[in-house]
């Protein structure tokens, strides 16, 4: 190969496209958005395939993933641009940045935006979406996913789209998928996930019958794909009532209208009944007032226990906590802790197995805060914990301990 074929093979002196222009522009959109939400973090802007892996999935034109690039001591996060989508306009294309932003602004103030590893948008993505410029709607399948670029933020943008523009020359073909018949049932039954997510599958049976299936991890409900998380409401305990034409399941307090005691568990259904007293019907006697809370295990009413008289302290089933009292996870969800109160009640389901102790909100006092100094050396310590003994080397892992040395200079590690 000549000299002058040489010359003509290297990048400056290509006649047709190159990336390098078209990732420059990417990068000084994203830097236009931070410049106007310095909380969007810097990240790695990549352009890659959004083709789905089966036909019946949707495009993707980018997407976001936390601490996925490394730059010295530091971890980045990554933005992919998908080639696919680069036919689209170039305002539809920095609406996808925009899109992307918000998950980053959403990672940086630590705001759970999605679920469904990713793919349904919940309420708080569209709230953050707003903040950034952009009008997010409702989809059945991605929740709030959909946005469209506002007239402001495209006024406001637009010297940057322009420049997008220039470099929107080229876009890449989907990958082919086949035509050929798919897979429309696995015979599995129904497929949940939560908000870990986590997945379970089980049959549709199992699935609608009884109360909802909760992870203990995230304490939400394993639910469908098809069903939308934010208006869920599954049926809780208790036999349905044959006489309305809604039957209600739920618990309510209110009087027996059979003993006259007040303030005891009783089930009424949403439609009154025309042939009698608003109460569900119980084991098989027609519009009966939950009076005896001592049936069985089975009932998870039996541990409603308000005096403590049975449980030693006062005891509600799950989901029937008193207002002013709340569990450990819902007091750090308000940046409480118990400030050394007693427990003031418990909760109990699953036949008792299960327990969650309830302390006071008017007692609880302000999480305590780190200062600065714990900071830095809890950072120090880790850093300590990713510098190998054997070579010096920082790590952007912690040393196992089981060896005692990083993965290079531990015998039959990576060379």
């Amino acid at each position: 190969m000549t000299t002058t074929e040489i010359t003509d093979l290297t990048r400056t002196c290509q006649p047709t496209f190159t990336t390098a222009g078209l990732l420059t522009a990417l990068e000084t959109a994203w830097t236009a958005i931070r410049t106007r939400h310095p909380e969007v973090p810097d990240a790695v802007l990549v352009v890659g395939s959004g083709s789905p892996a089966k036909g019946s999935q949707s495009m993707k034109w980018g997407h976001f993933a936390s601490l996925r690039w490394q730059s010295g001591d530091t971890q980045l996060p990554e933005v992919l641009v998908s080639g696919e989508g680069l036919q689209r306009t170039p305002a539809e294309v920095f609406t996808t940045l925009l899109h992307e932003a918000t998950h980053g602004l959403a990672d940086t103030r630590g705001i759970q935006d999605t679920s469904r590893q990713g793919r349904w948008h919940n309420k708080k993505f569209a709230t953050l979406a707003a903040e950034l410029g952009l009008t997010a709607r409702k989809d059945d399948k991605f929740g709030y996913s959909p946005c469209t670029l506002t007239d402001t933020a495209a006024a406001e943008y637009a010297a940057t789209i322009t420049t997008l523009a220039a470099a929107l020359r080229a876009y890449r073909h989907p990958e082919p998928t086949g035509n050929g018949k798919q897979r429309t049932n696995n015979n599995n039954g129904v497929s949940a996930e939560c908000e870990c997510p986590r997945k379970i599958r089980l049959s549709k049976t199992a699935f609608e019958e009884g109360g909802p299936i909760v992870c203990a991890d995230c304490n939400t409900a394993f639910l469908p794909e098809t069903v939308d998380r934010d208006t869920y409401s599954h049926p809780t305990f208790g036999p349905a009532c044959t006489h309305g034409d809604t039957p209600a399941r739920t618990y309510e307090f209110g009087d027996c209208h059979v003993c006259g005691t007040s303030g005891v568990p009783v089930m009424r259904p949403t439609n009154p009944d025309p042939r009698g007293p608003l109460f569900v019907c119980i084991d098989g006697k027609a519009c009966e007032a939950r009076c005896d809370i001592d049936s069985g295990p089975e009932d998870p009413m039996v541990f409603y226990d308000p005096t403590g008289e049975r449980y030693g302290i006062p005891t509600f089933p799950y989901r029937f906590a008193p207002d002013g009292l709340a569990t450990l996870r819902q007091l750090h969800t308000q940046n409480l802790r118990p400030g050394g109160q007693s427990v003031a009640a418990q909760l109990m389901w699953r036949r008792g197995k299960r327990v969650a102790y309830l302390y006071r909100i008017d007692l609880a006092k302000p999480k305590r805060t780190a200062t600065p100094a714990q900071l830095a050396a809890l950072d120090k310590a880790n850093r300590a914990k990713r510098i190998c003994p054997a070579c010096g080397q920082f790590k952007p892992y912690q040393i196992p301990r089981r060896s005692g040395a990083c993965l290079d200079c531990t015998p039959g590690g990576p060379s």
